[in-house]
């Protein structure tokens, strides 16, 4: 992902700064005229587990009801969306490109990271407050974690339980915190309503 796709999307009220992280799918830009926001842009491409297959198509309304979810309600376990979109890029190396601006977030430090690497498991296949509450503190009994780590985590498992979003690529490097410490979960291009909602 790099500028001239940025430049291709048409997205002409947002300026893209330093880009400060990237992953196999996209890339996350520094916005010029915010700095509390970041600006995200990913391929999209369709999810395919042993429950779920879906075309591109299903892929990109699935991700535009859960983007204007986000967008519409402050859930504590998501960053805050402010804007989000999906465009179609022709030519050699056609595409479908998500994109959204949303709330700047910090990355975990290198105990966070080791406690969510073990959670997330957790976070995707429990639906039991109490039997994740008791994992996580059996598991970490013997380590020192920060004062109100395990709180925080709790809420955003809470969170994340009673929200409408199943996110379906759970692991550490999806797991961020705000400017309160509070963790949240990014990056929902495989993200899709909970069945009944």
């Amino acid at each position: 992902m790099d500028r001239k796709l940025f430049e291709l999307l048409g997205v002409t009220d947002i300026k893209i700064g330093k880009k400060i992280g990237s992953g196999t799918q996209g890339s996350v830009f520094l916005l010029r005229q915010d700095s509390q926001r970041v600006f995200k842009m990913s391929y999209l491409r369709p999810l395919s587990t042993y429950k779920i297959k879906e075309n591109l198509s299903e892929r990109m309304v699935h991700y535009s009801l859960v983007m204007d979810s986000l967008s519409k309600n402050d859930y504590s376990c998501f960053p805050k969306i402010y804007k989000f979109g999906i465009n179609k890029i022709n030519g050699p190396e056609s595409a479908v490109v998500a994109w959204s601006s949303q709330e700047k977030l910090r990355p975990l430090d290198k105990k966070e990271r080791i406690v969510f690497d073990y959670l997330s498991y957790f976070f995707a296949n429990s639906t039991d407050i109490g039997v994740f509450e008791s994992n996580l503190k059996d598991k970490f009994s013997k380590v020192h974690l920060p004062d109100g780590m395990i709180d925080r985590i709790m809420k955003c498992y809470e969170s994340y339980l009673n929200s409408p979003i199943e996110h379906n690529d759970l692991h550490y490097l999806n797991f961020m915190k705000d400017s309160s410490n509070n963790y949240k979960i990014i990056d929902f291009d495989y993200s899709r309503f909970k069945e009944g909602f």
